[in-house]
């Protein structure tokens, strides 16, 4: 397996229409995801209100779901989640129940990637870090959803199909919707918007200088 995905991150790439360019197709199972996501990330496409229409975006996911192993943490991940989102109360972090599944699958699994679309979870998981040892084996394996768009438009071919997913789409993520110009007159340029995406990457390092991985963006 060399990926598992949050269920916000799932949201925005079928929301965009994008699930494809951010995870080619490759070996199947590659991508793991909570068995949940199928019932949340549907809810949620329900009430996004997107301008492509809700069936086209379940449609998507469904397509995306197929490609992706489900994961069911045993008892000891339970209990290391749970330990995670007691951290993130006890302490004021923004540390939900299902991002503390998979960072817990992650730790006590040793996969090599966490990719979530919710910079306060990073932050929030690089918080708990110093009062949880566990979390030390996150160091380094998150990769946030600015890293991704960046390494997608690396290729010149693929900027305009995700600029265009991302500009139609603008309120599913602010951040991203800034970087690629879509609240301008005419999107930004692929130069313009790699350099606002390694300004967010370097923004989501400052707050979690250890849990983002280091390719070379920001």
């Amino acid at each position: 397996m060399k990926t598992v995905v949050d269920n916000d991150l799932i949201l925005k790439s079928v929301s965009y229409g994008l699930a494809d360019v951010f995870w080619p197709d490759g070996e199947p199972h590659s991508i793991g995801i909570l068995g949940a996501a199928k019932y949340v990330v549907g809810h949620e496409i329900a009430r996004a209100g997107l301008k492509r229409g809700a069936d086209v975006a379940r449609s998507e996911l469904s397509d995306f779901l197929g490609r992706c192993a489900e994961l069911e943490p045993n008892d000891e991940e339970i209990e290391l989640a749970a330990q995670i989102e007691l951290c993130g109360q006890e302490h004021g972090l923004a540390l939900d129940n299902g991002e503390s599944q998979l960072a817990a699958l992650v730790v006590m699994r040793d996969l090599p990637l966490l990719e979530t679309g919710d910079k306060r979870a990073i932050a929030g998981l690089d918080g708990a870090r110093p009062h949880l040892e566990a979390l030390d084996h996150l160091r380094g394996r998150i990769r946030c959803l600015e890293q991704i768009a960046r390494q997608v438009i690396e290729e010149d071919e693929t900027f305009g199909s995700v600029s265009a997913g991302v500009c139609a789409e603008a309120a599913v993520d602010k951040s991203l919707s800034i970087c690629f110009g879509c609240y301008a007159d005419s999107p930004a340029d692929r130069a313009t918007v790699i350099e606002a995406l390694d300004q967010y990457v370097r923004e989501v390092r400052r707050s979690a200088p250890e849990m983002l991985l280091d390719d070379g963006q920001g």
